[in-house]
């Protein structure tokens, strides 16, 4: 399916875009939203400023794609690879990321329930989330054991302690490296500074 093909269906009412291919499509600024686009190849495609609100992109393949100021409200991406995704300035306000994976993803400037995303891309070697909560102040990590390295910049911490009072002011997601995952199910929440 085209660029072309696509616009033309939606605009005719059409939302149902399962599977389709996009690879490397330009769709800069355009509307898509409540489009259904589970599993969908979009690898590379270039989103940036597109409309995808409540969108259903559940297993669509992201990579390297390019949602910088995407507004992705309300929108499904649960078990989609984001990695290598440039999500910077996006809204991300309601959108579900469980089992989404974001290795390498930029969120620098993202917009959340919770605030602006003020770290640099987290680096997780994770690829499978049960659950992913974007809340402030603090990171949760449950049912799981986890062992993390470079820890606010201090290496060897078995598991996440809440954030102590008077330390780092930004919780620096980017520098926590998940080595191992004894769990098959696990809660994950990234953390970042309320603005």
């Amino acid at each position: 399916m085209n660029t072309k093909d696509l616009l033309e269906k939606y605009n005719n009412g059409d939302r149902d875009f399962r599977g389709a291919n996009l690879y490397g499509a330009y769709l800069l600024g355009v509307d898509l939203r409540g489009a259904d686009l589970r599993g969908a190849d979009l690898r590379g495609t270039n989103f940036y400023c597109a409309n995808l609100c409540g969108a259903d992109l559940g297993g669509a393949d992201l990579y390297c794609a390019n949602l910088c100021g995407a507004d992705l409200g309300g929108a499904d991406l649960y078990c989609s690879n984001l990695s290598g995704a440039n999500l910077s300035g996006a809204n991300l306000r309601g959108t579900n990321l469980s089992g989404a994976d974001l290795r390498y993803a930029k969120l620098y400037g993202a917009q959340t329930e919770f605030g602006t995303w003020k770290v640099e891309p987290p680096r997780i070697s994770l690829i499978k989330y049960s659950a992913l909560w974007l809340s402030p102040n603090h990171i949760k990590i449950g049912r799981t054991t986890l062992t993390v390295n470079e820890w606010l910049g201090g290496p060897g911490d078995e598991l996440f302690k809440e954030h102590e009072p008077g330390g780092h002011p930004d919780i620096a997601v980017l520098r926590m490296w998940v080595q191992q995952l004894q769990a098959p199910e696990y809660d994950f929440a990234f953390d970042f500074n309320k603005q």
